[in-house]
């Protein structure tokens, strides 16, 4: 009955007016979804991207740990550099782990990470060894070094 009773432009303003209520109400709602997908792909990066980073770099410092001590056999680097790249590389392979564990692990991802924390608790004896003979700088190092069995843990 209101309706009939208003007037052609209180009609199209009625009209205007809902419709822009409308048009902002579905611009509220789009920026709350948008904030929600920004923080979803937040969590993906954060727990899936940059975990991979994380292992890739923990290989790395591996391979450094190996390379190093092939250049020190080699007697390419001194023992004491050698030493500090094994011990540089130790930490960063100690930080980045902490930092991946601490990432959202699938049921998968845990069983999978248990299986590399045991092979890095096995190579760390090696790893030992390694720094030991290093930091003797004995003149006998590059016979020891090659004894050590760094290729069959790590």
């Amino acid at each position: 009955m209101i309706m009939r009773r208003m007037g052609a432009p209180a009609k199209l303003y009625l009209l205007v007016f809902v419709l822009s209520g409308f048009i902002i109400g579905m611009g509220c709602y789009g920026i709350l979804q948008m904030n929600t997908m920004n923080q979803n792909t937040r969590t993906l990066y954060n727990d899936r991207v940059f975990s991979m980073d994380q292992l890739g770099d923990i290989r790395f410092f591996y391979e450094s740990i190996l390379y190093t001590a092939q250049q020190s056999k080699n007697l390419q680097i001194t023992y004491k550099q050698a030493l500090r790249e094994v011990q540089r590389s130790e930490d960063s392979i100690g930080t980045n782990w902490k930092a991946y564990l601490l990432t959202y692990l699938t049921p998968e991802e845990k069983q999978l990470a248990g299986q590399a924390a045991d092979l890095m608790h096995r190579s760390k004896p090696d790893i030992e060894r390694l720094k030991k003979i290093l930091a003797e700088e004995d003149g006998q190092a590059p016979g020891q070094i090659s004894n050590i069995d760094l290729y069959g843990h790590i």
